[in-house]
C-alpha cells in the first residue's frame, strides 16, 4: 500500500511539474482565432471553349485552452464555387459546410517532443437543395466537392453533405533549435444521415500529414505532404489523394498571417495543372487569445 501511494505521489509531482513547464511554453499559446479563405482554380476545355471554375471557401476556427493541458476547438467551414463559360456569367453557389468541434489534450514529453491527441464531431449542417431544383442542386454539390478537392481531400468530412463524422486526431511535434517537424494521423468514421436510399451509409477515412521546416520568433516556413484514403463500401469506391505544398506564417502584432499552397499530385484531384483539375491556396489571418 505504501509503495502504491509513493508511486501515485511521484506521478502527481511529475505531472504537476510537466504542466508547469507546459504553461510556460512560449510556442503553445492560450488559444487562437483564425479566419481564412481557400482559393482554388481549375479550367476545363470543352468543345474548343474554356469552363473556368473558381473556389472561394472561407473558414473560421477557434482554438481555446479550456484547461492547462487541454484545448477545445470549433471550426465553421463554408463552400463557394463560381463556374463561368468563356468569361461569361455562369453559375455560383455558397454553402455552409459541416460544423465541427472537439478537444485536444497536449502532452509535452520534453523540450523536443509535444504530442496532441483528441477527437471531435462534424455534424451534418451541410445539406443539399431539392434534386428537383436541378441547377441549384448540381452547383451545391460542385461547391462542396470542389472545396474538398482543392484541399487535397484533407478533412474531407467537413464537406460531405448529410454526413455525421466522428474523428480521432493525433499530432506529434518535434522541435530542436529552429527546426520543426510534425506528423498527423487522423481517423474518421462518417455516417450518412440523409433521406436518400443509399447502399453504403458508413465510410471510413484515414489521413496522414507531414511537415518539415523552421521557426523563429518572426516567421515559420516549410513544406508539407498529405495522403488521404477514404473507403466506402466496396474497393471500387475507395478514394486516395496525395498532395504537397509549401506553407508560411509570419507573427505580427500579437497575431499572424499565414498561407498554404496545395498541389494535388494524383487522381482524383491532380495533377493540379492538368485540364479540369484543382489547385488550392489557403490564406489566413489569426490572433492569439
Amino acid at each position: 500500500m505504501l509503495r502504491f501511494l509513493a508511486v501515485v505521489l511521484t506521478f502527481l509531482l511529475t505531472t504537476t511539474s510537466a504542466l508547469a513547464k507546459f504553461g510556460k511554453d512560449p510556442e503553445i499559446k492560450d488559444g487562437k482565432v483564425t479566419g481564412s479563405v481557400l482559393v482554388g482554380y481549375s479550367t476545363t476545355t470543352v468543345a474548343n471553349a474554356d469552363v473556368k471554375t473558381i473556389i472561394a471557401a472561407p473558414r473560421l476556427t477557434i482554438d481555446y485552452r479550456a484547461l492547462e493541458a487541454m484545448k477545445v476547438w470549433v471550426d465553421v467551414p463554408m463552400s463557394h464555387i463560381s463556374i463561368g463559360f468563356d468569361d461569361d456569367a455562369g453559375q455560383s453557389s455558397f454553402q455552409l459546410a459541416n460544423l465541427a468541434f472537439g478537444a485536444r489534450y497536449v502532452t509535452r514529453i520534453n523540450r523536443t517532443i509535444v504530442i496532441r491527441t483528441g477527437g471531435g464531431l462534424a455534424v451534418p449542417t451541410a445539406t443539399l437543395p431539392d434534386p428537383g431544383l436541378n441547377e441549384e442542386y448540381v452547383t451545391a454539390i460542385a461547391a462542396h466537392a470542389g472545396t474538398m478537392v482543392a484541399h487535397g481531400l484533407w478533412e474531407y468530412w467537413k464537406y460531405m453533405p448529410d454526413n455525421l463524422s466522428i474523428v480521432s486526431d493525433t499530432r506529434l511535434v518535434i522541435r530542436t533549435g529552429l527546426f520543426r517537424m510534425t506528423l498527423n494521423l487522423d481517423i474518421a468514421a462518417s455516417i450518412y444521415t440523409g433521406d436518400a436510399n443509399v447502399t453504403d451509409n458508413v465510410g471510413v477515412g484515414v489521413q496522414l500529414g507531414f511537415t518539415a521546416g523552421f521557426r523563429n520568433k518572426v516567421v515559420e516556413a516549410g513544406i508539407g505532404a498529405r495522403a488521404v484514403l477514404f473507403m466506402l463500401g466496396t474497393d471500387t469506391n475507395d478514394q486516395f489523394q496525395a498532395s504537397v505544398g509549401p506553407f508560411f506564417r509570419a507573427f505580427v502584432m500579437g497575431g499572424f498571417i499565414e498561407a498554404r499552397w496545395n498541389l494535388n499530385i494524383d487522381d482524383p484531384g491532380g495533377f493540379s495543372f492538368d485540364d479540369g483539375r484543382y489547385w488550392g491556396l489557403e490564406i489566413g489571418l489569426g490572433a492569439y487569445l
